[in-house]
């Protein structure tokens, strides 16, 4: 087991924090969602680097895997960026 396991753990616990976080909270900021899609995509390609350094992907996957990551990252920015002057809701 490589300490990049320990990073994907790390990433999956903020994830589930953050997505509860969105889920639960009534009023939460416009840009909770943006963050909550960042974290998952930094989740998903922290799962592709260890995937990739035990060599558990063949090429047509791992393709998917970074490329699903990178857009997860690419909307929480759009949303992050999109949404940064709006206030929060009452």
């Amino acid at each position: 087991m490589t300490p990049l396991v320990f990073l994907v753990g790390f990433c999956l616990i903020l994830g589930m924090i953050v997505i509860g976080r969105v889920v639960s909270e009534t009023s939460t900021r416009p840009t909770d969602g943006g963050s909550a899609s960042i974290v998952l995509g930094i989740t998903v390609l922290s799962v592709f680097w260890v995937a990739l350094e035990e060599s558990l992907l063949t090429s047509p996957v791992w393709i998917v895997i970074v490329g699903f990551g990178s857009i997860l990252i690419a909307v929480g920015v759009a949303l992050v960026i999109r949404r940064w002057d709006e206030s929060v809701p009452a």
